[in-house]
This record gives structure tokens, C-alpha cells and sequence, in this order.
């Protein structure tokens, strides 16, 4: 995995690890619907924002269109080492939409000639993982997953490097407030976390005077990127409610300590993590008093 890669998925206080999209097998069929030779491409910069093929990018995708119009097959390089992921896509340019079909396949990155599986997806019609499988650098396989309609994992194995089955580790595990690794089990120690990032975020704020003169009051959301090392880096105000809020929360973030960094397939991951904090004045809904009439 590209050490600059960050991965994007999130969800309020703890961020999760975003799926990586990758595919399976062959290049010629798209579950069993036929490639059109039409082919489009895009490249983009290494702040993965959309760049001309003229200017300085570092990495590109090629999308196929398929027989089904709203179904794509989508195969991604970087410029240096070329393919890293392929795989099939329905409504591939819309994003609420979007999801994943067949089998998508995820490489290490090798160089341009040679190529060796990371990881195996394979999706319904749905959009809906099925089974997941990963392998070390020797081809050696890792992890072999199978998974309800619910998402949660039904059976998984896992193994060493010699091939023998090993003890259990989850695929993705989130990036947690540090504090709590004392705590039992996982889900304990996520919950700590999760309670331990509120009670250090509202016992450092301090309501912008400015904001609570004027009575403002709301949620403001900070993103920043978890390192691999724990250490916050990229902190950015992505939402603001003004009178000074967002500097304030912004304040506090970068007085955060390192946090227990995030892991993919037992592997040290960037993770981007976005935060919101609620800015509330209380007593502001009071009731009205009542006058009494002579």
C-alpha cells in the first residue's frame, strides 16, 4: 500500500478504515458482460485532485465502459509502478450511488512488469462483500473472510507466513484515543477511547466569548490525518460556525497526544478522521415568565 494513501472512510469520534476498492481475475469481462474498447482516462495529482494528462501527476485510472451502461470496469496505476487495483463499478461517477461488483483486486507495488496480489474482493450484483482474500508479499495467503449480508464476518482464517493457521486479528482496526489499552476487550477499548477523546475535547474548549455574546452556538468540524506513528498531521477546518469556534476547536485538536494508530490487514495505515464538536450555550431556550393580571 502507497504510504501516501490515506484512506477516507469515516464516522462520527472513531474514523474507520476505508475500504480499498480492488478486484479479481480477468480484464476482459466484467461479470461476464464484454469490455468495450472504449477507454477513458484521468489522472490526478498526489493531493488526489483531477490533473490534465500534460500536467505533473502521479497516478491515473483507466475506465472501460461494459455492455450494462451504468456498470464500468475501472483499472488504477501509479505513475512510478504502475496497475495497483482493478475492478467493476456501477455508477462509478456517483458516489452516494457507487458500488462495487465482482471481483476487485488490490496489488503490491511491484514494478511496472512484475505483479503480485495483495488482496481479493468479491461483491454481488448488490454491492454487498461476500469474501475477502489477502496474501503476503510471497503469495503466501494472509486471511480468507467470508461475510454476511450484514457486513459482519461469518468465518475467517488466518494465517503465518509458513502457511500455518494463526490467532485472529481483525481486517481493519480504527485508529482509537490513546488511554485505553489497558481495557479488556476491543469493542471495551473502543468505547473507553471514544469517551476518553470527549471528556479531553470539552475539558480543553473554551466558548469563544465573541460566539456566546452573540449567541452562537452549533457543530464544527475539524478533519485532520492519523499517521501511522499515531501523530495528527493535515489539521484543517472543514466546517465552521464563526466567532471564532473553529480556530478554537482547531486550538484543542492540535493539542491532542498521538492516538493508537489505525491498522489494515495487520499492516500500519494514514487514516483521515473527521471530527465535530458541539458548541451548545446552555439555559438558551428558558421559558418565558408569566405576568400576573390584577
Amino acid at each position: 500500500m502507497d504510504s501516501k494513501k490515506i484512506t477516507k472512510k469515516v464516522f462520527h469520534y472513531i474514523a474507520m478504515l476505508a475500504l480499498i476498492l480492488f478486484g479479481w481475475g480477468g480484464l476482459s469481462s466484467l461479470n461476464g458482460q464484454q469490455m468495450n474498447a472504449d477507454v477513458h482516462r484521468m489522472y490526478f495529482n498526489q493531493e488526489g485532485q483531477e490533473v490534465l494528462a500534460t500536467d505533473d501527476y502521479s497516478r491515473y485510472e483507466e475506465i472501460y465502459t461494459t455492455a450494462t451502461r451504468d456498470s464500468v470496469y475501472v483499472k488504477k496505476y501509479y505513475k512510478s509502478t504502475g496497475l495497483y487495483a482493478e475492478g467493476g463499478y456501477r455508477h462509478y461517477r456517483d458516489k452516494e450511488k457507487q458500488k462495487l461488483l465482482g471481483v476487485h483486486t488490490s496489488y503490491f507495488r511491484d514494478s511496472l512488469v512484475e505483479k503480485t496480489i495483495n488482496i481479493n474482493r468479491f461483491y454481488d450484483a448488490e454491492g454487498v462483500l461476500l469474501e475477502l482474500r489477502s496474501f503476503y508479499k510471497s503469495g503466501v495467503p494472509k486471511r480468507i473472510e467470508y461475510y454476511e449480508s450484514t457486513g459482519e464476518v461469518a468465518k475467517s482464517t488466518c494465517f503465518n507466513e509458513e502457511g500455518t493457521e494463526r490467532d485472529y486479528t481483525p481486517f481493519e482496526q480504527m485508529p482509537r484515543f490513546s488511554g485505553c489499552e489497558d481495557v479488556g476487550t476491543l469493542p471495551e477499548k473502543k468505547e473507553c477511547a471514544q469517551n476518553e477523546l470527549l471528556k479531553f475535547l470539552y475539558s480543553n474548549i473554551n466558548y469563544p466569548a465573541r460566539a456566546r455574546e452573540n449567541g452562537i452556538q452549533g457543530t464544527v468540524v475539524v478533519t485532520f490525518v492519523i499517521e501511522k506513528d499515531g501523530s495528527l498531521s493535515n489539521i484543517e477546518l472543514a466546517k465552521d460556525i464563526g466567532a471564532g469556534c473553529g480556530e478554537e476547536a482547531v486550538r484543542v485538536v492540535r493539542m491532542m497526544p498521538p492516538f493508537i494508530p489505525g491498522m489494515q490487514d495487520d499492516e500500519l495505515v494514514r487514516v483521515q478522521f473527521n471530527l465535530p464538536i458541539k458548541f451548545k450555550l446552555e439555559g438558551r431556550s428558558r421559558k418565558k415568565k408569566r405576568h400576573k393580571t390584577e
